[in-house]
């Protein structure tokens, strides 16, 4: 088997594991502070405004709205609210997805990490 073909087998194998892990978790409702920043948050029910992801908000309702810290965490949060009308299951497979590519970059960095300190060539 050459390398090429065991990576990819390797990369199949790390993803079917996270999704066998993960996929329990699909059918579980919003916890702790998801229901603040999710399910409260009147932001991700309206029509997508730039403005909403970045702009901070005052008083009280600062608090259960979008962090203007993290735009892009509000703007997946956004997508994944209008993909599933308010389920939790977008938002419970796009959470296993980001973890299957941080398994992989893990891997990857290990893998360069053994190379450099072994010496190891790939042909």
């Amino acid at each position: 088997m050459s390398v090429r073909n065991a990576t990819v087998l390797l990369v199949i194998a790390v993803i079917a594991a996270v999704v066998l892990l993960y996929f329990p978790s699909w059918t579980n409702p919003f916890v702790l502070d998801d229901v603040e920043k999710i399910e409260s948050n009147p932001d991700l029910r309206s029509p997508f405004e730039l403005r909403h992801f970045f702009a901070p908000y005052t008083g009280e309702e600062g608090a259960a709205r979008n962090d203007p810290s993290r735009p892009l965490t509000f703007m997946v949060y956004w997508l994944c609210w209008q993909a599933g009308s308010g389920s939790p299951i977008p938002f419970h497979v796009v959470n296993t997805l980001l973890h299957a590519i941080v398994a992989l970059l893990a891997g990857a960095l290990a893998a360069l990490a053994v190379r450099g300190l072994f010496r190891i060539e790939t042909p």
